[in-house]
């Protein structure tokens, strides 16, 4: 827990840094840096929700799994399971149990897969969408040809941002 608020703590330094040096390079630059990475903060969100969702599913499957782990394993409860003959039992009902914990994370693992693949998609396609827009902006002539080519040397650009 500490490593994560400690990660957390340095990632917002980080993200602040940048913000601050694009504010005095390019202020508009920002709101548009926070537009393209939306995709990948809704599909971070949605992912936390699916791994939250799981652990609640499976809250009550974790609890029998230990429980019954603890009665096959601990010195006292395991003389009673071995004198009433029970361990085929546990161990049967036990390993029902993990294969449906494997099963409904097998499920949350592909829903996240899906969602990590379609936030970095919307990711790839806000910044190529930002960066065409940004360079048809800057640069209209190199798309009037039949074979347009960018030339940077006619593009007009200064760091005054006009």
């Amino acid at each position: 827990m500490v490593d994560g608020v400690v990660g957390t703590i340095g990632s917002l330094a980080s993200i602040g840094g940048i913000v601050v040096a694009l504010l005095t390079i390019q202020p508009w630059l920002v709101p548009l840096l926070f537009l393209a990475g939306l995709p990948l903060l809704i599909g971070v969100v949605r992912a936390g929700q699916a791994m939250f969702g799981f652990h609640l599913r499976m809250t009550t499957v974790a609890r029998a799994r230990g429980y019954l782990y603890r009665l096959l394993t601990a010195k006292d409860p395991a003389k009673e399971v071995r004198a009433f003959g029970l361990a085929a039992y546990f161990t049967t009902r036990h390993t029902v149990l993990y294969d449906q914990h494997m099963a409904e994370l097998r499920k949350t693992t592909r829903k996240r897969f899906r969602i990590a693949v379609m936030s970095t998609v919307g990711l790839s396609l806000a910044l190529g969408g930002g960066l065409a827009g940004l360079l048809a902006w800057r640069c209209p002539d190199a798309w009037r040809s039949p074979r347009p080519r960018l030339r940077l040397r006619r593009c007009s650009y200064s760091a005054s941002g006009s």
